[in-house]
């Protein structure tokens, strides 16, 4: 986050028609018997439906129509028709999400997002389970503003939540062909129907394939960028009794797709030539001082590492990532109005990839051998009553999560290669979160059009981390020069610590130095200090998460309210590569507080839809991945909180439908975002 102001202003104009046929289906709500009325659409903002138009919150939601008219088919389009909303990725293709400038920038598998996501209100708890998700949807809902009391201590920024096409109680098919530039094409279809009396089912797939469309600079003809992923979902609906009725959703997806190589643009060498260091003098003819920029205005050329002259090894970018999850949803009505409600899922990913960082044909700076894996379960069990002037729900949440991550950082060819001697390294990283919570919400009308409403979460995060640098046989010292990972350590151990070696650090061996101290400037453990390890580390942190607001209906067409809502986001530990335990060190947990007000109107018989809300954000110890300076390394990442922050803005949407056949619709956001005490 930076301190200067920020203006976003998107107005899109587009004609939506309305689909029809199978893909009819599809649709959240039905079009009104008058055409030219902008369409209602049902959301679960507070985990019950509701008339969007009613919901006294900054809620934007997509019918599948809206999605399917504005060519949103994939997460990474969604920005396209969110006002506030931010979507990228990290350069080893981990997504990040960003609503209304708060978001966290982190590559590893195991960093929870700012913006949490649900698929049926099913958790995928990690951002890269996500990414193939946007297909075969009746709605997609995005809730802003920090929204812990009902959708858990990681959503400070808001939550996605995926509504998935349901199952439909008579016969219906469809699908869609589409052909773009560079060969691709895409398909989509579904199925839908009953199986039995009471038992209906659904199964859709999307599939994507094209070719490479970014042009290797030093190997013409060479092309990187080509699509080929394939999704799946599969749906049941069972009314197995009068008050009883289960969902299944089996998702899965296969991603194929290669990374984006970086462009290179300017070669700044912090080892230039003549440097002397511990590997030796740095040449002058060393090839990467001859890696010219790519010219200005070439946004399709680029260059990446296919092999090694020094390894022989094969480092072409790619990914091979597979996910998939289960969730089963049990509704049983106790009484009239109170209904129980389960919500069971598990979720596994696996990848595989290598990723260029450089933009160059050498080996600068990549990751290979990328391998990764996530096993995670969820089980929600809440109480609700959804009938008369006092509406309620409490429940309880668990969840259990463990990450694997493993990649070798090579540079191989980089100046600091030549420099020090040191040259690839494998980082290893596994951890395991269990999160637990109990939470309570409620709505009362105290009189015929205001409602009092509140809520609070109880949270405990329980997460552990163990991680490692460590050698790569055969591959550990650049080649001429006498240094492995021991002599070199040695070396810069007594530059920087004094008198003293390091034990033989073995392939296999992290060699990461315990430099942990306590307050009072004394090693957290004597017996280990200065000495080489695996890194071990628990963070354990308890949290309350409230909300508390009011809604005015100054008539059916027209709602004001006002929130003040408190939001956590659990701490997080990094999977980087660093050489002292304080690299590897987590963040704590962070805290948005909100103020907001914002009001929601339907003009000329819902011909126009006008929506507006302000807001101020006191945001506390914000997770930053910053860098630092490593005393064996130099300049490398970490991840360090950030104390004091505030965000303010306001944002107003605008829909027109003159006609059946057309829809106007704007947005304008403004954001002031400013740090006021950090010290980096």
């Amino acid at each position: 986050m930076q301190g200067r102001k920020f203006f976003a202003a998107c107005l899109a104009c587009s004609a939506l028609a309305l689909p029809g046929g199978a893909w009819a289906q599809a649709q959240a709500v039905a079009a009104q018997p008058d055409g030219s009325r902008i369409d209602e659409i049902i959301v679960t903002a507070n985990k019950r439906e509701q008339n969007l138009s009613k919901v006294g919150a900054a809620v934007a939601a997509f019918s599948g129509g809206d999605l399917a008219a504005a060519r949103v088919t994939s997460v990474a389009d969604l920005p396209n028709v969110t006002p506030g909303l931010a979507y990228t990725v990290t350069a080893n293709a981990t997504p990040v999400y960003t609503l209304r400038g708060v978001g966290f920038y982190e590559a590893s598998l195991a960093a929870y997002p700012s913006v949490s996501l649900y698929m049926d209100q099913a958790p995928l708890p990690l951002p890269i389970m996500a990414s193939l998700s946007l297909f075969d949807l009746e709605r997609v809902e995005v809730l802003k503003g920090p929204q812990g009391t009902l959708f858990g201590n990681n959503a400070t920024a808001g939550a996605i939540n995926f509504i998935a096409a349901k199952p439909t109680d008579q016969f219906a098919a469809g699908a869609t062909f589409g052909y773009s530039r560079f060969n691709t094409f895409e398909t989509e279809g579904f199925v839908s129907g009953p199986l039995a009396d009471g038992l209906n089912a659904r199964l859709a797939v999307r599939a994507e394939n094209g070719d490479g469309w970014q042009r290797s600079v030093s190997r013409p003809g060479d092309k990187l960028g080509k699509k080929d992923n394939i999704a799946g979902r599969f749906l049941v609906d069972w009314r197995a009794a009068d008050r009883l009725n289960f969902s299944l959703n089996v998702t899965g997806w296969r991603d194929q797709n290669d990374p984006q190589a970086p462009q290179l643009t300017r070669a700044a060498f912090p080892n230039p030539p003549g440097s002397v260091g511990l590997g030796g003098v740095v040449p002058a003819d060393l090839p990467i001082f001859a890696q010219a920029p790519i010219p200005e205005g070439k946004a399709r050329l680029a260059d990446w590492s296919v092999g090694s002259s020094l390894v022989g090894a094969s480092l072409r970018p790619f990914n091979d990532n597979k996910f998939w999850s289960a969730a089963l949803r049990t509704d049983f009505d106790v009484t009239e109005a109170i209904q129980l409600t389960s919500l069971t899922s598990y979720n596994r990913f696996k990848m595989n990839s290598t990723a260029d960082f450089d933009g160059s044909p050498l080996v600068v700076t990549q990751y290979d051998n990328h391998r990764g894996s996530i096993k995670n379960f969820n089980q929600e069990l809440r109480l609700s009553d959804d009938d008369g002037a006092f509406r309620w729900v409490v429940g309880a949440n668990y969840e259990d999560t463990k990450t694997g991550e493993l990649y070798d950082a090579d540079t191989w060819d980089s100046s600091s290669a030549a420099l020090n001697g040191a040259t690839t390294n494998r980082t290893d990283n596994f951890q395991r979160m269990r999160n637990y919570a109990g939470f309570g919400n409620v709505e009362f009308d105290v009189v015929d059009r205001v409602t009092l409403k509140g809520g609070i979460r109880q949270s405990r995060a329980e997460r552990s981390s163990n991680g490692a640098v460590y050698t790569v046989p055969g591959a550990d010292h650049y080649p001429g020069i006498p240094y492995s990972y021991t002599e070199f350590f040695n070396i810069v151990y007594g530059l920087i610590y004094g008198p003293g070696t390091v034990p033989p650090i073995q392939p296999g061996q992290s060699l990461v130095l315990d430099t942990r101290l306590n307050p009072d400037g004394t090693p957290v453990d004597p017996g280990t200090y200065l000495t080489t390890g695996r890194f071990f580390g628990k963070l354990n942190e308890d949290s309350t998460s409230w909300s508390v607001g009011a809604d005015f209906r100054l008539s059916d067409d027209a709602l004001l309210y006002a929130n003040v809502r408190k939001g956590y986001k659990s701490g997080s530990f990094p999977a980087i590569t660093g050489a002292i335990f304080d690299a590897l060190l987590p963040v704590t947990q962070e805290s948005l507080l909100d103020y907001e007000a914002g009001f929601k109107l339907s003009l000329m018989e819902r011909m126009i839809s006008l929506s507006g809300a302000a807001f101020y954000y006191d945001y506390k110890d914000k997770q930053l991945l910053t860098k630092f300076v490593d005393p064996v390394f130099g300049l490398l990442d970490r991840l360090q909180n950030v104390p004091k922050s505030r965000v303010k803005g306001a944002e107003l949407e605008l829909s027109v439908r003159p006609s059946r056949q057309l829809e106007l619709s704007g947005s304008v956001l403004y954001l002031d975002a400013k740090v006021k005490d950090y010290t980096a």
